[in-house]
């Protein structure tokens, strides 16, 4: 105790009590507990956008297409779009059973193999899949056939690569509704519970709608403007991630040892 308890008991503690009340202990882990699951979900969230960022330039070295995606998108999504909705993540508020889990071990990470997998193994190859989708679709439409050489002065390809950028936005938005909750249904923990998380998605989609539409920053970012169609083309991949996860999260709860063993926080 550390008001009653003598100096040397406090000094030999591993935890003191200011106030002398046992019944402080519960919301303190309660409280230890949420910090912990938010920085998992805010890391799980940054790192996902990793996979579409890393699998263009493989596949421009390894298949010869034109890049999907410049070095300034890159450093506009690290910076800038994610940025405002990793930082919400951290103040979003417990999940029901958050009290009901057994104490986790001393030597849980807070980036293990079960978090890189959902995010690079799952979430990231979607995304992936989601901007070269959009990004072909572009050229197709424009007349492009693989194996065509593609001018980097050309209109079409500026285009293709703001069709690449949107996409990983667009599915980034479904991500970060997606962590909001690492077991529990995103319905039950409230869609628009997180005040803040809604207003880091309003400016990383002002933000990326700035990038995309304004012609000062064309020059820039390497890209061009898109029509209001071409701009949602990876709206299935971004509702993909989040009826996925929510399927995930489910079979959690119905305790399926293999979801468990490789998704479960």
């Amino acid at each position: 105790m550390g008001l009653s308890g003598t100096d040397v008991a406090r000094e030999a503690a591993d935890m003191v009590l200011l106030d002398d009340n046992f019944a402080t202990l519960l919301p303190a882990i309660k409280e230890g507990r949420t910090i912990f699951d938010n920085l998992k979900k805010s890391i799980a969230y940054t790192v996902t956008h990793a996979v579409p960022e890393v699998v263009p330039y493989l596949a421009f070295l390894l298949l010869g297409i034109p890049l999907p995606l410049t070095v300034m998108l890159i450093l506009a999504i690290d910076l800038g779009t994610d940025m405002l909705p990793a930082i919400a993540l951290a103040s979003e508020r417990s999940e029901r059973d958050i009290m009901q889990l057994p104490p986790r071990s001393r030597s849980e990470r807070l980036v293990n193999g079960r978090l890189i997998f959902v995010a690079y193994g799952f979430k990231g190859v979607i995304e992936a899949a989601a901007a070269f989708y959009a990004y072909f679709s572009v050229l197709h439409a424009g007349g492009w056939q693989f194996g065509m050489p593609l001018a980097a002065g050309s209109g079409l390809y500026p285009k293709a690569v703001s069709a690449f950028f949107a996409a990983i936005v667009l599915c980034q938005v479904a991500n970060v509704l997606a962590s909001k909750v690492q077991r529990q249904s995103l319905l039950q923990q409230g869609i628009f519970s997180n005040f803040r998380l809604w207003l880091g998605i309003g400016v990383e989609l002002v933000l990326a709608l700035s990038i995309i539409e304004w012609s000062p920053l064309h020059l820039l970012f390497g890209n061009a403007s898109l029509s209001a169609g071409e701009l949602v083309l990876a709206w299935p991949f971004a509702l993909a991630i989040l009826l996925l996860d929510e399927l995930r999260r489910w079979l959690i709860r119905r305790n399926v040892r293999w979801v468990v063993r490789l998704t479960a926080g």
